[in-house]
């Protein structure tokens, strides 16, 4: 069960990395890189580097209490590898669904 869900979880972030790339040369075509196109790929990126942050700060928070607190997690390899592809893969979610909405809203 776990195993589909993250397949699942892998394809959609697949998905949402194809189909920004699209997205953005479409949309760059279309508004022939405006300075309003500019201001919603700012405003995206800004998005985008705060769950960047988000990330970063989960993982010092996880790291300094593994430091003071004992406790014992075992996980292999892989699913660590998985779960950290899927954290930064999706930034590309994360970075389409504010592209749509500034695109939208400006």
């Amino acid at each position: 069960m776990d195993q589909i869900i993250i397949v699942c979880l892998v394809l959609v972030s697949l998905f949402f990395t194809l189909y920004l790339a699209k997205y953005k040369a479409d949309q760059g075509i279309k508004y022939q890189n405006d300075e309003r196109w500019n201001y919603v790929l700012a405003k995206s990126n800004t998005i985008t580097q705060k769950y960047d942050d988000f990330l970063l700060l989960i993982v010092s928070i996880i790291g300094i209490m593994s430091v003071f607190i004992p406790i014992h997690f075992t996980f292999s390899t892989t699913r660590v590898l998985i779960i950290l592809y899927l954290c930064l893969s999706y930034r590309n979610v994360v970075e389409t669904l504010t592209l749509k909405y500034y695109d939208q809203r400006v």
